[in-house]
């Protein structure tokens, strides 16, 4: 029997706005929020996915958790974010304190240690990510992926830096290529590094990390665009880099 066609999908894909920052981006993050809400809107996404880092820290104010409150509760569509190294998921996590599910129904939170798979049954869609608990060398954002599962669109969102098949490296969080490689999934949403970066394996999954949204300050930080993901069974995976202005 021929497999059901899968809906097309359009995704945004966005990470690392740092809002809460203590060295004067405060204005740029909060600005680029807003502009990421409004392309959200105007390109009618199925769904948002923040790939970690959308807090600097854990000590994020009351008035910049409101600011997002407000800039996600504008959002029709699902909106996932995953905890990043700068706003991990540990004992003092803002996303502990501010609970953004519970006062936003459209958000949906990354939360298990183990892996966190998210089902969206009008979409045919699976997320699955790993929060940010301890950035350190031996933390694997996305080790030990769970395999596909039937005839649905299968999206990672994981936060770290990709390492090069083969190659050691001390750094934290680190993401194999050849993970990412075996993994089997439609796309893999990265965070972590502030430019765009395409780290897709040719015939196998499409991955990359976003950049920040935020523009750049100095050179190499920042991109002020995010990516827009089309997930279609005949045409495949596509991504386009987006300025939000």
């Amino acid at each position: 029997m021929p497999r059901e066609p899968r809906p097309t999908l359009r995704l945004l894909h966005t990470a690392d706005l740092h809002l809460g920052d203590d060295y004067g981006g405060q204005g740029l993050a909060h600005r680029a929020l807003e502009r990421v809400v409004d392309t959200a809107i105007a390109r009618a996404v199925d769904i948002v996915i923040v790939a970690g880092d959308l807090f600097d820290h854990n000590r994020a104010s009351s008035s910049d958790v409101d600011f997002v409150l407000r800039q996600l509760a504008r959002l029709a569509m699902p909106t996932v974010l995953l905890p990043g190294n700068h706003d991990p998921l540990d004992e003092t996590s803002i996303y502990r304190q501010a609970d953004l599910p519970g006062r936003c129904p459209n958000v949906r939170l990354l939360s298990r240690p183990a892996g966190h798979l998210l089902r969206f049954p009008h979409l045919r869609l699976m997320v699955w990510g790993r929060p940010v608990v301890d950035h350190h060398p031996g933390f694997n954002p996305i080790a030990d992926m769970p395999p596909r599962d039937g005839n649905h669109w299968h999206v990672a969102v994981a936060h770290g830096i990709d390492v090069p098949e083969g190659e050691a490296s001390d750094r934290s969080s680190p993401i194999s290529i050849g993970e990412i490689a075996s993994s089997g999934w439609d796309y893999i949403a990265l965070g972590h590094v502030h430019a765009f970066r395409n780290v897709s394996q040719e015939g196998k999954v499409v991955a990359c990390y976003s950049g920040s949204p935020v523009p750049p300050s100095y050179p190499g930080e920042g991109t002020g665009c995010v990516v827009i993901v089309e997930l279609d069974d005949e045409l495949g995976v596509s991504l386009a880099q987006v300025p939000i202005g």
